[in-house]
């Protein structure tokens, strides 16, 4: 239990009106701000493709939903995560794959009501306090998971499975009494696997009412079986803005569009066009930043 609550004190999650947010081992408690992003802040062609989605899992039409947002950086997979945590009212579980020891611990993190949190007291820093947060409540978030550990990456034919085989031969060529104590110390090395991940997420101990959220910027490097139909229920190809949702976050800036040549579709990802129309006084000036990009 004190790998899991240390592992919980390492995690992000988020209330209705307070976010728990990790200071070195404890967390600092902080009022959400009133700005928190929301799905009018942000554009892309799905958008309406996943609020139609979460209205049906709070309607009980879906057991659950996986989202997978992939992308280069600065199209917008965090911002969309907060927009989906604002829409659907949930706590934010941030799930740090590189501190899971062992197959067995992700399960009881994944599947246990119970989140520890140290009080706020100073002096009473050294004991946990317990928040419950039912599973139908939770978003899980899985941010870069291919940067998290190597166990969700593609597979090579001569890769890991070979290896186990090979230890296996050579603890059948020893003798029974050698061969139980090399089998015990293979087990003890085990630590997180793709079936153990696999599992946690969609096996028989069901996350019924969950929203799982996984971010990479390297689709191609998954796992196949990670990402597949049925476990993953959308995958959102966050890229750069087409004219389209461009003219919508011009729109939010300054009441008016630009229907020039000077916007065109993929130009720039959110982040930039958005700084861009910060840095601007008016949608003429706007204009002719973007015909200085080619």
């Amino acid at each position: 239990m004190k790998e899991i609550n240390k592992f919980l004190m390492m995690c992000y999650h988020q209330f209705n009106k307070k976010h728990y947010k990790l200071e070195k081992v404890l967390f600092n408690r902080f009022e959400i701000p009133q700005n928190s992003t929301t799905f009018d802040e942000i554009f892309f062609p799905e958008k309406d493709q996943i609020i139609s989605l979460i209205d049906k899992l709070n309607n009980g039409e879906l057991k659950k939903i996986g989202f997978l947002l992939y992308g280069e950086p600065g199209t917008g997979k965090s911002s969309t995560i907060k927009a989906i945590a604002n829409y659907a009212n949930r706590h934010v579980i941030a799930t740090k794959l590189s501190i899971i020891k062992n197959d067995s611990q992700l399960l009881r993190i994944l599947h246990s009501v119970k989140i520890g949190v140290p009080p706020c007291n100073d002096e009473a820093r050294q004991s946990l306090e317990y928040d419950t947060v039912p599973i139908k409540d939770r978003i899980y978030v899985f941010e870069d998971i291919d940067a998290e550990t190597d166990v969700v990456l593609r597979r090579n034919d001569s890769g890991d499975n070979n290896n186990e085989k090979l230890k296996i031969n050579s603890i059948e060529k020893n003798s029974e009494d050698d061969a139980w104590e090399k089998f015990c110390k293979e087990y003890s090395k085990r630590k997180l696997t793709l079936s153990g991940i696999l599992n946690a997420l969609d096996g028989v101990l069901e996350l019924n009412g969950a929203i799982v959220i996984m971010t990479t910027n390297h689709i191609h490097k998954l796992d196949p079986a990670l990402i597949r139909s049925g476990r993953v229920t959308m995958r959102i190809n966050l890229k750069k803005m087409r004219k389209t949702e461009a003219n919508e976050l011009i729109y939010r800036f300054f009441n008016q569009t630009i229907q020039s040549t000077a916007l065109r579709d993929y130009m720039m990802p959110p982040c930039e066009l958005e700084a861009l129309c910060q840095r601007c006084k008016n949608v003429r000036d706007l204009e002719r930043e973007l015909q200085k990009i080619k």
